[in-house]
């Protein structure tokens, strides 16, 4: 169910998540299910309780980012609440593994994923963990994902 997607195709979807409350924290992680493009000072929380509001689009915040050249490849991932609630978490995480370098692998000719994997970017990955409850809405957005 992994996937990468283009920058600015991922970002409208982010308002059908809602935020985890597991007191995991998402740098820890390394499980992408899609790579978007968001300015570092955006992406400050660390915890899997960030909200999504906090990734919505902010006017003010494109127009600075316009400027700037250098954005920051982020990984998304997106995990099902249930499974948090009722799978070992090790078994949560390996499954995000999987995700993680099958995303990559499937994509390893892709400009942003050659950026994201790059020998300058391999020590500042940058990673964000949400949510959703269960697998409708998990295969809801990957349909929204997909249909761009």
């Amino acid at each position: 169910m992994a996937t990468l997607l283009s920058p600015r195709r991922f970002t409208p979807s982010l308002r059908h998540l809602t935020p985890s409350r597991s007191k995991i924290r998402a740098r820890d992680l390394s499980f992408p299910f899609c790579v978007t493009t968001r300015s570092l000072t955006q992406l400050a929380s660390s915890s899997m309780s960030q909200s999504t509001t906090d990734l919505e689009p902010n006017p003010q915040n494109e127009e600075k980012k316009a400027g700037n050249s250098d954005e920051v490849l982020v990984q998304y991932v997106v995990l099902r609440r249930d499974l948090i609630d009722t799978w070992p978490m090790g078994s949560v995480v390996t499954q995000g593994c999987h995700a993680s370098v099958s995303a990559i692998w499937s994509h390893k000719e892709d400009p942003h994923t050659l950026q994201y994997c790059s020998p300058e970017n391999i020590d500042s990955m940058h990673k964000v963990t949400l949510e959703v409850k269960g697998e409708t809405q998990i295969l809801n957005l990957s349909e929204k994902l997909k249909a761009g």
